[in-house]
């Protein structure tokens, strides 16, 4: 005798386990998921069930280290949105989502000089200073260890996107 699978059963098991992957990525470098259900297959008649298995891999790169001196102010990064004749586009809008447990994390406007790669029409505004945002962290005075900063970031064109930032105090 066979058991037949409803459909919405099916999906009330596969669902949790989609949902948990974005969280699983956080937490590793790589994650493997393999999500096994029973499924009904439609050659073999209506009472015939089959496995199917799907196995997910996700990787995640960790963000890059960065080292600043214990006390002391560093930027973090600075953000431009500029138009091809250097030209102002619009100010980004950005936002500490995660502060650091060990020190401070601001936001400024102000005039930086750009990082466009060379490959990018814009790459010629890298020679003067631009208005842009930049952020800063400074740790507590006389700490030394790691410490880590979330930032939001929205352009003015509406695409936003996290930027994250590993911290060696020394």
């Amino acid at each position: 005798m066979s058991t037949r699978f409803p459909k919405q059963s099916i999906r009330k098991t596969i669902m949790p386990a989609i949902s948990l992957v974005p969280l699983l990525a956080g937490l590793a470098g790589c994650v493997t998921s393999t999500n096994t259900n029973l499924a009904v297959a439609p050659s073999a008649g209506p009472a015939a069930p089959r496995v199917v298995s799907r196995t997910v891999v996700l990787v995640r790169r960790p963000p890059p280290i960065f080292v600043a001196a214990s006390g002391k102010r560093a930027r973090l990064a600075s953000m431009h949105s500029l138009n091809p004749d250097c030209s102002l586009e619009g100010y980004m809008t950005v936002r500490v989502v995660v502060s650091p447990a060990h020190g401070t994390a601001t936001v400024e406007r102000g005039l930086f000089y750009p990082n466009y790669p060379h490959t990018n029409s814009r790459s010629v505004c890298n020679s003067q200073p631009a208005e842009g945002m930049a952020a800063w962290y400074q740790s507590a005075p006389g700490y030394v260890g790691p410490d880590y900063v979330e930032l939001e970031v929205i352009e003015p064109d509406g695409r936003a996107g996290n930027l994250g930032f590993h911290i060696d105090v020394r």
